[in-house]
Order: C-alpha cells, then sequence, then structure tokens
C-alpha cells in the first residue's frame, strides 16, 4: 500500500520530526523510526506525549490558517523536519503545500512528503 511505501521511503532519510495525522503518526515510529507530531514520543517509546491535546490544535491550526508566519511557528515549535500530507488530509484541508517556498516535495504520488527548509 502506499502509506507503507511513503513511511519505507522516509525510513531511509536522515533523522527528523515527522508532523502528519493521527493516523499516519501512529505508524510512523515503527515503520519509518522517526519521532512525530501526534501519537507516540519517540521511535520505540510506546508512551504518548503529555500536551496531546495541545498538539492536535497545532495541526489543525497548521491547516487553517493562511498566515505562513504561524505555519512556521508550529513547525518550529516542533522541530518539525517532514511533513507527510496524505490523500485524506488533501481532501478535508484542501491546502496546496507544493507551492510553500519552504518546503521541499521528496515525495510525490497521492500521499506527498515534504522536507521543511525554514532556515
Amino acid at each position: 500500500r502506499e502509506e507503507y511505501e511513503a513511511l519505507m521511503f522516509l525510513n531511509q532519510q536522515p533523522q527528523g520530526t515527522v508532523f502528519a495525522s493521527q493516523r499516519i503518526s501512529s505508524f510512523t515510529p515503527l515503520y519509518a523510526n522517526k519521532r512525530v507530531v501526534l501519537g507516540f514520543a519517540n521511535p520505540g517509546v510506546y508512551s504518548f506525549v503529555e500536551d496531546g491535546s495541545q498538539r492536535v490544535d497545532d495541526y489543525k491550526e497548521f491547516y487553517a490558517t493562511n498566515s505562513t508566519e504561524t505555519m512556521h511557528s508550529i513547525l518550529d515549535k516542533y522541530n518539525v523536519t517532514y511533513i507527510i500530507y496524505d490523500e485524506r488530509e488533501q481532501e478535508i484541508f484542501r491546502k496546496d503545500l507544493t507551492s510553500m517556498e519552504f518546503l521541499e516535495t521528496i515525495f510525490d504520488r497521492e500521499i506527498k512528503i515534504y522536507r521543511v527548509r525554514i532556515a
């Protein structure tokens, strides 16, 4: 399945923190060996983060805002390296991340993975 391929691709990338839906985030530490903003605290440590509800609010705000500054602030807050933007998120949020100058597309299928490039 495409989610598996995306996570296997991400597994080959340098370490970093992943910003993705809770659904994708639940598999990311196991298959991609990456930390996630939503879900488990770290790969191999299956305890949930303490500030989970704030993280969900920030996740929703990231896709709701039109402010690049707000988006940068959220990504910086969690030290995000990668964004996984799957087809469900694309249908719900309808945000064109491809046009964002601070994101580099590194996996481009139904699921997209972006590398964050904020200086």
